[in-house]
This record gives structure tokens, sequence and C-alpha cells, in this order.
């Protein structure tokens, strides 16, 4: 059937190829169902049933229920009950309630309550829970990551050991086996280092001794003397109120012989218990503390030269 205006039935139109340039429409004709092989309107396909075993081509294409086995292709597609199909291409917006099928291809907006697809969903842009993804895929071992105002992109994961400059802004905490780097490093913020720092060939670390008791000298800290030619301890000792900070400072010629001075504090209340002495023994430059009685605390930040 081949018309210029509206068409208007009392029961079902059907044919291997339907061409209309009105409009088609539940109101205009009064029946419950349009099928064929072919469908094409210039103007509106709409009502309670509309079902095609082949496709359907239009300007907009609304109802209850669309049913296709081949493809619906349009520049708009409204309804209020479900879209299904092996295969929906529409150049503008569907709006509706539900959306399902193997294949859906939209170049416009896709909106409703619920949008499911056995297949994959493919879409110049994506928004999903207030976020907006990516439009470009990222390198390998690139991470997903938020500017904290809903925008999702992908950037490279920080590595170490890295070579370059790095700035750092907020706090930096390294856990494993260590820090590596080559270059310059400008942070604002603050450190956080659990193990030792090295700067070229000198060393920096913190050890402790919380138990220093009257039986035997007891190590406080300790570094490889073949490392190092110098050592600078700085210490705090502590028993209840009694407290000394200062500094042990140490030199050694690699044979054993050991040249150390003490610069301290006054004291506050009395630590004249506490002793320092430095040594090599087995390898390591050691700061020993000798006390007169039990349960002395020694802190001690170690520079290795």
């Amino acid at each position: 059937m081949d018309a210029s205006g509206a068409s208007n039935a009392g029961g079902q139109l059907s044919g291997s190829a339907l061409a209309v340039t009105g409009a088609i429409s539940g109101t205009t004709i009064s029946g419950t169902s349009i099928s064929g092989t072919s469908l094409e309107v210039a103007g509106l396909v709409s009502g309670s049933s509309v079902s095609v075993t082949g496709n359907i081509a239009g300007a907009a294409i609304s109802g209850n229920s669309v049913s296709v086995t081949g493809n619906i292709d349009g520049a708009a597609l409204n309804m209020s009950g479900q879209l299904s199909g092996s295969s929906v291409s529409v150049t503008g917006p569907i709006s509706g309630t539900t959306f399902s099928g193997n294949s859906l291809a939209v170049t416009g907006v896709v909106s409703g309550s619920s949008a499911e697809l056995s297949g994959a969903v493919t879409a110049s842009s994506a928004q999903l829970g207030g976020l907006t993804y990516s439009t470009s895929d990222g390198s390998a071992g690139h991470l997903l990551k938020t500017d904290g105002s809903g925008n999702l992109f992908f950037q490279a994961d920080a590595t170490f050991p890295f070579t370059g400059d790095a700035q750092v802004s907020g706090s930096l905490i390294v856990s494993g086996s260590g820090l590596t780097i080559d270059g310059v490093m400008e942070h604002t913020g603050s450190y956080s280092v659990n193990g030792d720092i090295n700067i070229k060939d000198a060393n920096i670390s913190y050890q402790e001794n919380l138990d220093v008791d009257s039986a035997s000298p007891e190590v406080i800290a300790s570094l490889a003397a073949a490392d190092f030619d110098a050592m600078f301890f700085d210490f705090v000792v502590k028993k209840g109120t009694a407290l000394r900070a200062g500094t042990v400072f140490a030199v050694h010629d690699g044979s054993g012989t050991v040249r150390f001075n003490e610069v301290t504090t006054a004291d506050h209340g009395d630590t004249s218990d506490v002793a320092f002495t430095v040594e090599v023994n087995g390898g390591n430059m050691e700061l020993k503390a000798t006390v007169a009685s039990d349960d002395w605390t020694v802190k001690s930040l170690v520079r290795g030269l």
C-alpha cells in the first residue's frame, strides 16, 4: 500500500512491503497490530503493538511494545513498554522503560529506568552513577583514577625505583625494602619512612634500646664498619624524669682502632648512671651503653659517612 496521507484500518495492516509518507498510529488506525516484512515511514509509527519480521525505518517510532526480528532504524524511538530485538540502530534519542537485545547502537541518547543487553554496549561517552568515564584508553599498566569531581581517567601508577624529578604534595608513605630516587625530589608535606635513608654513600637510620639494664654493656645502635669511616650517634637517654641528650661521634682506621667523643647537654635530673663507648665488634661499629641501674631507654639517630 502506498499513500501520501494518513491510514485508517479497523483490523490488521499487513503485507510484504508497506510504505507510508504520512503517519501510522494506533489512534488513526483503529487496530492493535501492524505487521509485515518491511515498514518504511516518513512520519510517525505508534500503537499498542508493532510487530515486524523485517526492518522498520522511519523518523519516529513509539508504542507500548515494539518487537522486531530484523532492525529498527529511525531518528527517535519513544515507548512506555519493552524494546526487544536482535539488532536496534537509532540515530536520535531512545527513551522508555526497558531496553533489551543482543545489539543496541545509538548515535543520540539512551534514557530509561532499565537497560539490559546480553552483548556489548558501545557509546562515544558514558556516565554511570554520576561518574563520567574517560573516552580514551590508557597505556598498559595504567589505573583508573578520579579527580574528585566525578571524572574518571587513566593514569600511570607510581612505581619505584624511578629516574628523573619527582614532585609530591601531601604525605609520602613508602613501605617495602627501600625507596631509590635518581634525580631531584621536591616535596611539600611530610615523609614517613620505616627503614634507612641512603644519600649516595651516606646513611641515616633510627635505632633504639628501650630496656638497658646494669648486667652488662648493651648495644644501642650499629653500622657496618666497612661502609663508613665516621659515625654520629645522636641520642637521648631517659629514666623517669631524668634525661640527657647529645651526640657521640666516632672514627675508625679499618684495623679495629676507634676514636670517639661525646658532646652532651646538662642533665635534667641525674643521668650519671649512663656512660657510652664505641667499639668495632663483628665488623660493626657499635654504640654501647653501660648503666649503673636498670630500666633506662636510649634512642639514637645514626648517621654514617
